[in-house]
C-alpha cells in the first residue's frame, strides 16, 4: 500500500477538474456544427466558461482585420479555446500553432485537438523559449488577470500550475521584450485581458503600459485598445480575494492591438 496526504485545496481541485472533464466546457462561439463536443480541460489548467466577452472581442477583431494572417500563434494555450476559435474564424488555411509552460496544458490542449479533428501544432514553451526561432502573422496570448500573491502561511509553494490563474511580475516585461523577435514584419500581437486587477486596486497601474514604458521594444508597436462591458455573467464572477478599497470602475474586458512597424530603411 502507498500512502500519501493531500491537502484539502488540491483534493478539491482534483474534484472539480474531474467534474469539468467529465461534464465538458461549453462555450456559444464553438457550440456544434463548429465543434464535435465541449471542451474538456485536463487537470491543473484554467478553464471556466464565463465571461466570454474578450472571446467576443477577439472574433470581431479576426473579422475585421484587413492583415493577411498566414501564421497564428495560440500563446499560453491553455485548454485550448483560443487555439479552437482561430480555427473556427480562419478556417484551415493558415498554420495554427498552440503552446503552454504548463506540461498539462500541452497534454491536454494536445489530446482536445485529437477529440475536435483540428489540425492544430501543440508545443511546451516558456513564452518564446521553446519556438525554435519560428515568426507568426499573428500571435493571440490570454494571460491571466490578476498578479501572483504570495503564498500565506502554511500554504505550498507556488508551481507552474499557479500560472494559469495568475501572472508573475516578469511575465510582461519579457512578453514585450520578445514579441518583436516571433512577429513577421507588420505582424500583431493581440492580447485579451481586463481592468479587473487595476479597478479593485490589486495593482497601482496597468501591467500592460507599466512593463511597455520600460520595454527595448517600446517605439516598435502601434497600438490600439478596444473595451467592452463585461457580459452578465462575467460581472457577477468574483475572484475570492478580497476588495481594497473602493472600487473606481467596474471591470471590463480588453483586447490590446500591438501591431509591429515594418522596418524602413
Amino acid at each position: 500500500e502507498i500512502a500519501f496526504a493531500l491537502p484539502s485545496g488540491v483534493l478539491l481541485g482534483l474534484v472539480n477538474a474531474w467534474q469539468y472533464f467529465q461534464g465538458g466546457l461549453r462555450f456559444p462561439f464553438l457550440a456544434p456544427p463548429r465543434l464535435k463536443g465541449p471542451i474538456r480541460p485536463f487537470y491543473g489548467v484554467y478553464a471556466y466558461p464565463h465571461p466570454v466577452t474578450h472571446f467576443e472581442l477577439l472574433m470581431e477583431w479576426l473579422k475585421n482585420t484587413t492583415s493577411p494572417i498566414r501564421s497564428a500563434l495560440d500563446l499560453g494555450t491553455g485548454c485550448g479555446v483560443v487555439a479552437l476559435l482561430l480555427s473556427v474564424v480562419l478556417g484551415s488555411k493558415p498554420a495554427l500553432v498552440a503552446s503552454d509552460v504548463s506540461v498539462n496544458a500541452v497534454y491536454g490542449a494536445k489530446e482536445e485537438m485529437k477529440r475536435q479533428g483540428v489540425q492544430v501544432e501543440v508545443i511546451q514553451a516558456d513564452l518564446f523559449e521553446g519556438l525554435g526561432g519560428r515568426k507568426f502573422d499573428l500571435v493571440v496570448f490570454n494571460p491571466p488577470w490578476l498578479p501572483l500573491p504570495q503564498p500565506s502561511a502554511g500554504e505550498p509553494p507556488r508551481t507552474k500550475l499557479d500560472s494559469g490563474n495568475f501572472y508573475p511580475e516578469d511575465l510582461f516585461p519579457r512578453l514585450f521584450d520578445g514579441l518583436p523577435e516571433v512577429l513577421n514584419p507588420g505582424g500583431t500581437a493581440v492580447l485579451l485581458f481586463s481592468n479587473h486587477a487595476l479597478s479593485r486596486k490589486y495593482v497601482e497601474e496597468h501591467p500592460f503600459q507599466a512593463a511597455m514604458a520600460g520595454s527595448k521594444s517600446k517605439d516598435r508597436f502601434r497600438t490600439r485598445l478596444f473595451t467592452r462591458d463585461f457580459d452578465l455573467e462575467g460581472r457577477r464572477r468574483r475572484t475570492g480575494r478580497p476588495q481594497v478599497g473602493v472600487v473606481d470602475e467596474e471591470p471590463r474586458a480588453e483586447l490590446w492591438e500591438f501591431q509591429l512597424e515594418e522596418a524602413t530603411e
